[in-house]
């Protein structure tokens, strides 16, 4: 006998954000986030901002780098730049943002 989760728990809990994937509703995780940089002409590290929504691998089977991703509760639209699972099984996959 297979142990099912229940996912719906981490992306459609109290933290959790609605969005629209090419016009579908997909629910996940929003994280926003600084990250060091390094310029490689320079010896002195920077910052950068960085975009995550992390989501049921299952709930988007046919997710392309390019997409369009809307943030319905923060009015605000991504491009998909990375897909990335994120959890040892595959059941959840980050989808690395960038704000257009």
């Amino acid at each position: 006998m297979s142990f099912k989760e229940n996912l719906d728990i981490f992306t459609l809990g109290e933290f959790s954000s609605q969005a629209t994937l090419e016009g579908v509703l997909l629910p996940g995780i929003f994280d926003e986030y600084y990250d060091q940089m390094f310029d490689l002409e320079s010896s002195i590290p920077t910052e950068g901002q960085k975009y995550c929504f992390k989501v049921q691998t299952s709930l988007i089977p046919n997710v392309n780098h390019g997409n369009n991703l809307q943030l319905i509760d923060k009015k605000r639209e991504f491009e998909v730049i990375g897909i990335q699972p994120c959890s040892p099984d595959g059941v959840l996959t980050n989808l690395i943002l960038k704000e257009l």
